[in-house]
């Protein structure tokens, strides 16, 4: 997985989080 790959999934994850915070504790340090 390339630097822009990591990046791309954390801005991914962090509007998923954003959008719904319910969400944090299912994602919580784990892959998708």
């Amino acid at each position: 997985m390339s630097k822009a790959d990591r990046v791309q999934l954390a801005q991914t994850i962090k509007e998923m989080l954003t959008n719904n915070p319910e969400a944090g504790a299912a994602s919580d340090g784990r892959p998708l």
